[in-house]
């Protein structure tokens, strides 16, 4: 008979130990993602979610272009072989 190594033999030991703590890993992975959605969710579901952004993006602030198109020069490889 051939003889088993001693991993084998471990895990085969072990096995229902080893199945255990496999399954409260699991468990504690879907109660920190369940923490994690409530969490996550009860800070951007309040009522004041949009006074920030609206306060950044209302700023009338001029933007203008630094470089001209035109002014770029682009090179006759990357040009489109259409």
């Amino acid at each position: 008979m051939a003889k088993r190594s001693r991993f084998k033999d471990f895990l085969w030991r072990h096995s229902a130990g080893i199945a255990f703590l496999v399954m409260v890993a699991f468990v504690a992975l879907i109660g920190f993602v369940g923490y994690t959605y409530v969490v996550i969710t009860k800070k951007f579901d309040s009522s004041r979610r949009w006074d920030l952004p609206s306060r950044i993006y209302s700023d009338a602030t001029a933007s203008r272009s630094i470089y001209r198109i035109s002014s770029i020069p682009i090179s006759s490889s990357a040009r489109c072989r259409c």
